[in-house]
């Protein structure tokens, strides 16, 4: 049996038990320390209290309970997140593709837990027959074409529509000009349907498609975020915090060769490099604030990753954390991410909130996983990402601007990444012009 085909079919089955029932639930994908690269999915039995959880070197870390801690999602603007506590989850690790279930020894969840995976373990025997898995992380996607039109039923409208929008972008280019800095314009779109849309279909076509390594459900009530982030906003592991600053864009290509050469033409981008630099420089700033003095620094600054719709250039920032720090002081000084705003931050959003005449709600705002010990938390930036209420979908997408942008580039740039999640809630592609 082909593990990645193992690993979908058997995600997918515990989806579809999962979504039955009122209770909120949750799957999220994460690097662990431990079991390598897995995804957990639950159910939430408390409040959203991540924010308190002590997640700088408190010199000796508490005993952990391997699958409690809390799963949230928070707004760009701020406001009540989504998610809660969970007391026991399903493990499910990418590498071999088995499955347990970890929890607290006292937990009323984790037996209903071990029954759905036990039913889904069944399930997807019947449906797996050692079929290869689809499409692995890292490889392209095939190449969409402009114009697809909208599924029946359907209906797209952008906040901005195309002159709009280059209008704004425009303003942005020109401030930036006076200040030096970068602005990270958006847009969003809103998608109707005539009736709810199913999360668990949409985050499932949408993980197939994107194959990110911070892939995200989260269902509250009538409220969901689906995610397939390649962003890493902040990760925390036994008092050392990661992040990763992600500005620069290239669509993957048709053919190895035409791949490659994108990747390149992404990598040699004075412009491109220009932009992230003047992010990560932000981010090191706000990440002192929060470690030990002096040991914040860019172990890798401007290396290219391929995710499966796109090329995109990050750097990596590394810092000790001061004891006591929790995870709410460490989302306070980096929130909202720099990579979502620009620089310089407290002028770039306010010019932002002028300029886009809504806001983003859970888009480029986080969302994540944090143990009960506080020694591991994994907080993924909210992009290629879609927020649904009921048969409304938001989708919102952007881009980083700098004086040498080129607006019809800009566009084509905004559209590229709105892309994948259109087409998982079913709406086509946006025409690049």
């Amino acid at each position: 049996m082909h593990y990645a085909g193992c690993v979908k079919t058997l995600h997918s089955a515990l989806l579809k038990g999962l979504q039955v029932g009122d209770t909120p639930w949750f799957s999220i994908e994460l690097d662990d320390p431990v079991h390598g690269r897995i995804t957990r999915l639950g159910r939430f039995g408390g409040e959203p209290h991540h924010r308190g959880v002590v997640v700088g070197d408190s010199g000796e870390w508490p005993v952990e309970t391997p699958g409690a801690g809390w799963i949230f999602a928070e707004r760009y603007e701020g406001g009540a997140p989504l998610g809660g506590y969970a007391d026991a989850t399903i493990v499910l690790r990418h590498g071999d593709g088995d499955a347990w279930v970890e929890g607290e020894a006292s937990s009323r969840n984790t037996a209903a837990l071990e029954a759905l995976l036990s039913h889904a373990r069944d399930s997807a025997a019947e449906v797996l027959d050692g079929r290869p898995g689809v499409l692995e992380e890292g490889q392209p996607a095939a190449p969409p074409r402009d114009g697809d039109e909208a599924h029946a039923g359907l209906a797209v409208q952008w906040r901005h529509d195309d002159a709009s929008y280059l209008e704004r972008v425009g303003a942005c280019v020109a401030a930036v000009r006076e200040d030096g800095g970068v602005r990270c314009l958006t847009n969003m779109a809103t998608v109707t349907a005539p009736a709810p849309f199913d999360p668990a279909s949409v985050y499932t076509a949408l993980a197939r498609s994107s194959g990110a390594p911070r892939a995200a459900i989260i269902v509250e009530g009538d409220v969901a975020l689906v995610s397939a982030s390649p962003e890493t906003f902040i990760a925390c592991r036994a008092g050392i915090a990661e992040t990763e600053p992600m500005k620069g864009t290239r669509p993957r290509g048709a053919t190895p060769e035409a791949d490659e050469a994108l990747r390149e033409e992404l990598r040699s981008s004075e412009k491109e490099r220009q932009e992230n630099l003047a992010v990560t420089e932000r981010v090191v700033a706000e990440l002192e604030t929060v470690c030990v003095s002096g040991s914040v620094h860019v172990p890798r600054p401007c290396v290219v990753k391929s995710y499966g719709q796109v090329h995109q250039l990050v750097s990596e920032v590394r810092g000790h954390l001061r004891e006591r720090a929790t995870l709410g002081e460490v989302l306070d000084a980096m929130s909202p991410a720099a990579s979502m705003t620009g620089v310089p931050k407290e002028t770039a959003v306010r010019h932002l909130a002028e300029l886009e005449d809504g806001p983003r709600g859970l888009y480029s705002g986080c969302y994540g996983w944090v143990s009960v010990s506080g020694a591991d938390a994994q907080v993924a930036t909210a992009i290629r990402c879609a927020e649904l209420r009921g048969s409304t979908a938001l989708v919102g997408a952007g881009g980083g601007l700098t004086a040498a942008s080129r607006p019809d580039e800009e566009l084509a740039e905004v559209k590229l990444k709105a892309r994948a999640v259109l087409k998982a809630l079913g709406a086509g592609y946006p025409r690049v012009l």
